[in-house]
């Protein structure tokens, strides 16, 4: 409700496969900062069988990392969750900005950050008039997504969605 006052014109849903809980922060922790990708395949059926059954004739868009997050993990832990599900992507966004890791910030930091995204003129094409889906790992505050869905809609997309494996 609280994004529906800032975007009020935005139609779009969010979809999450599992509750963020004490038991997912360990698993994404160990996932994504100890480089355990091993940990995607735990998550492989429902993350395929959700995009199977929901997404179809949609183009599936992961959230970049920023450069420091992607220089210090060597991968980005959305596209290796997409892979080891067998769902196919494209990577349009760039990251152009953030300043330390979202997972440290609060909610306040997070709520004030700015428009990290980027997306460049060939990417344009592939966008306008089609159905996207945005897919990260985690949804916390939301301010990633609605970046990202912000960017997305400003070059004209049949629909915008989103997807996390947690929320």
């Amino acid at each position: 409700m609280k994004w529906k006052r800032h975007y009020p014109s935005y139609e779009g849903c969010h979809y999450a496969v599992f509750e963020y809980n004490l038991f997912a922060r360990e698993l994404i922790e160990q996932f994504k900062f100890t480089g355990d990708c091993e940990t995607a395949d735990l998550f492989k059926k429902e993350v395929g069988a959700f995009f199977r059954k929901n997404m179809k004739d949609t183009i599936v868009i992961p959230i970049p990392l920023s450069a420091e997050s992607f220089s210090s993990r060597g991968f980005n832990q959305t596209e290796v969750l997409l892979e080891s599900a067998g769902v196919d992507f494209v990577c349009v966004l760039e990251n152009n900005y953030q300043i330390g890791k979202q997972s440290r910030k609060n909610r306040a930091e997070r709520m004030k950050s700015p428009q990290p995204f980027a997306l460049s003129e060939y990417h344009k094409d592939i966008v306008r008039g089609n159905n996207i889906i945005l897919a990260d790992d985690i949804y916390t505050t939301g301010r990633t997504i609605y970046h990202a869905i912000e960017l997305i809609r400003s070059h004209e997309p049949a629909t915008v969605n989103s997807f996390s494996l947690f929320r």
